[in-house]
C-alpha cells in the first residue's frame, strides 16, 4: 500500500469521528479520483457508518419495546 494510501485511509477514518478540514479534504478528494482502490475503501467506510447507525437505531428501538 502506498504511503499515500495510508494517508487517505487514515482521513477516510477521521472524517467519520470529526470534520476534516479544508486542506485535508483536498488531499483525499485528489488521491480518491486517481486511486480506485481507496474510492472502494471510501464506499466501505460509508457502508460501515450506515450500518452502524441503523444498527444502533434499532437496537435503542428494541431496548424501548422491551419495556413495553
Amino acid at each position: 500500500v502506498a504511503r499515500s494510501c495510508k494517508q487517505a485511509s487514515q482521513l477516510l477514518s477521521q472524517q467519520m469521528e470529526h470534520p476534516l478540514s479544508w486542506g485535508e479534504r483536498l488531499r483525499l478528494n485528489i488521491h480518491l479520483a486517481m486511486c480506485k482502490n481507496c474510492q472502494r475503501a471510501a464506499l466501505q467506510f460509508t457502508f460501515l457508518r450506515s450500518a452502524s447507525r441503523e444498527y444502533w437505531q434499532g437496537a435503542g428501538d428494541a431496548g424501548q419495546q422491551d419495556r413495553k
